[in-house]
């Protein structure tokens, strides 16, 4: 990781977007650059073991979604939004492929029970893959200003990265599914937890919904 920060309290117009910056409490304003994107955002003085964090978010974010580039302004939050969602419905389009696989391999077997357990998952991945890849561009709130503190950001980011490590363990409890086509008390257990995990992954994302609305 590389990044290098400066903090200044008297030199704001060297930034270039005063508009962007909240003024309604007192802070310092960090000039920042990670893996070549130039920020500026709000931190308190407190602020080393944020903007430490925060640079960490950004990289790991990076380095997993082709694309990001933060969420430091309007457009390139936008874009990094949309990076984010699409990313992660790619992940749930590799589980339901995997999922049809097994639907076809008990098909040919003709061991019909499983079938609508594995077709109820199917069409909980359809409703989740919707909901990432055709929510709004933007939501009102988050996007609608330039002004974001460190705090809020981390928090975004901190939804960013679980939600893809929750795809990487929707990944491995459907490898419990695949594994138990001869064992159908475990079959159901993996089914179950692999409903549960969606069930939570869409939660989480709706969370990340909220928040971004909320945050002005």
């Amino acid at each position: 990781m590389q990044w290098a920060g400066r903090s200044s309290e008297t030199s704001r117009e060297n930034l270039g977007t005063p508009q962007n910056l909240d003024n309604s409490r007192p802070s310092v304003i960090l000039e920042m650059s990670v893996f070549g994107f130039g920020l500026a955002v709000q931190s308190d003085n407190n602020f080393n073991g944020d903007i430490v964090n925060f640079a960490k978010k950004l990289e790991q974010l990076a380095r997993i979604v082709p694309g990001v580039s933060g969420y430091q302004d309007k457009e390139a939050a936008r874009d990094t939004d949309k990076n984010l969602r699409l990313r992660l419905a790619v992940g749930l389009e590799g589980i339901k492929r995997e999922l049809e696989a097994e639907k076809r391999h008990y098909l040919a077997q003709k061991d019909l029970p499983p079938l609508a357990e594995l077709d109820r998952l199917s069409s909980k991945i359809d409703k989740l893959e919707n909901l990432l890849k055709y929510a709004p561009r933007g939501y009102r709130g988050f996007f609608d200003t330039n002004k974001h503190d460190l705090e809020s950001l981390g928090q975004i980011y901190t939804f960013d990265l679980g939600l893809i490590h929750k795809i990487k363990t929707l990944q491995g409890v459907f490898r419990k599914v695949r594994e138990s086509r001869k064992l159908p008390d475990r079959l159901e257990e993996a089914v179950g937890l692999l409903h549960e995990g969606l069930d939570q992954f869409e939660k989480e994302f709706s969370k990340r919904q909220d928040l971004l609305i909320q945050k002005k």
